[in-house]
């Protein structure tokens, strides 16, 4: 049976999903570092075993989830080289995101969604479903504002000393715990529903992508104009 706080069925595991898109996503740019990457397969492959330890997760939901992370880095490494040569991509983008998104929300709203039960009781309930996937809205949400404002405005590089890194990822972090209490506020105040769900996906990745490059590019102006940092 489900376990009683599952929003979902168990196909894909999204956990292995996740973890195989970032961590897959690391080993592919850092591969000629080899211990780092495989590190990163390590880690993968040990999420994914324990989604089926823990019984959450049949082997074939694992398989999936591993297969749908290497579409996903596939797909976004084609992305990214076809954005790099368009001069109007964050135009582009933004378009092709925001209709993206009404495609998701449409067809979050009209599907069917199964009605089983065991034993009596619903085995998922579609609201819990529904939740799930405007949390994911929220998340695209934020990417694409994030992208577009990011190239407008921002123009982020990695391409620095590490000093410059380390005061990076410090600010970045801080920025991210910030978006953890602002969707906290929302749930606060308008309930852990439709909103809070956008709220928890949309903030992150709206600060990821956006506040957190344009704050540190901001303090770095202000502390280290010559940029020797």
């Amino acid at each position: 049976g489900a376990l009683g706080h599952a929003t979902g069925y168990s196909f894909p595991s999204g956990h292995t999903q996740a973890a195989g898109s970032v961590f897959g996503s690391i080993a592919w740019r850092y591969r000629a570092k080899r211990w780092l990457a495989a590190i990163c397969v390590i880690i993968t492959l040990l999420v994914g075993f324990s989604r089926t330890f823990l019984g959450v997760h049949a082997p074939q939901d694992v398989a999936a989830a591993l297969i749908e992370a290497v579409l996903v880095i596939w797909l976004s490494k084609r992305f990214v080289v076809w954005a790099r040569r368009k001069t109007t991509k964050d135009a582009t983008v933004l378009c092709l995101g925001l209709a993206t998104l009404a495609i998701i929300l449409l067809y979050t709203e009209l599907k069917p969604y199964p009605m089983d039960y065991v034993g009596g009781m619903l085995l998922v309930d579609p609201a819990a479903m529904k939740l799930d996937a405007y949390s994911n809205a929220g998340i695209l949400s934020g990417i694409i504002a994030g992208w577009f404002l990011e190239q407008r405005y921002v123009r982020f590089s990695t391409d620095c000393s590490r000093a410059r890194k380390l005061v990076r990822l410090v600010v970045c972090a801080l920025m991210m715990g910030l978006s953890v209490g602002l969707g906290q506020l929302v749930g606060l105040a308008f309930g852990h529903g439709i909103a809070y769900a956008v709220a928890k996906g949309l903030f992150p990745a709206f600060i990821g992508v956006f506040v957190g490059p344009a704050v540190s590019a901001s303090f770095e102006r202000r502390f280290d104009p010559s940029g020797t940092c």
